[in-house]
C-alpha cells in the first residue's frame, strides 16, 4: 500500500490546522484464513476457522524509518460459528471470536511547551495489549 496517512510523532490534537501534522509511507498486509464448515445440508451447522495475519507500515518520518505494526494489527484469531434454521425466514446463529491483542505504545513523558501538551514515546516499546 502507498501514500499511508499518519499523525507526525508526538502529535496533539489541536484547532491549528491538522494538514502540517501529517506524514505519509507505505504499508502491506498478509495473511491466510483457513475454515471448515460441518453439517451444511443440515438444519444445524458448525463451522471452526483459524487466521493468521501479518499487517505493517513504515514512514521515514516515523520510529526512525524503522517498520513497526499496523495499528490494527491482529496477529491470529480462532473463529466458531453455530447456525440453527427454525424455519425458512428464520435463523439462530453464535459466534465465538479468540484473538490476540492490538500493539500499542503509551507515551513516557508528558511536557508543556509554549501551552502545548507534548508526549515523548520510547518507539522500542511496543506492548501487547490483550483484547477480545
Amino acid at each position: 500500500m502507498q501514500n499511508q496517512i499518519e499523525y507526525k510523532e508526538g502529535y496533539t490534537p489541536s484547532l491549528s490546522d491538522p494538514e502540517n501534522s501529517f506524514v505519509f509511507g507505505k504499508g502491506w498486509s498478509y495473511g491466510g484464513r483457513i475454515f471448515y464448515n460441518i453439517n451444511k445440508k443440515a438444519r444445524w451447522t458448525a463451522g471452526s476457522g483459524i487466521h493468521c495475519h501479518g499487517p505493517g507500515r513504515q514512514f521515514p518520518a516515523l520510529n526512525n524509518g524503522q517498520k513497526y505494526p499496523a495499528k490494527y494489527d491482529r496477529r491470529n484469531d480462532l473463529s466458531v460459528v453455530s447456525t440453527y434454521d427454525l424455519n425458512k425466514h428464520w435463523k439462530l446463529s453464535a459466534v465465538f471470536v479468540f484473538a490476540s491483542g492490538n500493539a500499542t505504545s503509551y507515551p513516557e513523558k508528558f511536557y508543556i511547551v509554549e501551552g502545548t501538551l507534548t508526549q515523548d514515546f520510547q518507539p522500542d516499546k511496543s506492548i501487547p495489549v490483550t483484547a477480545l
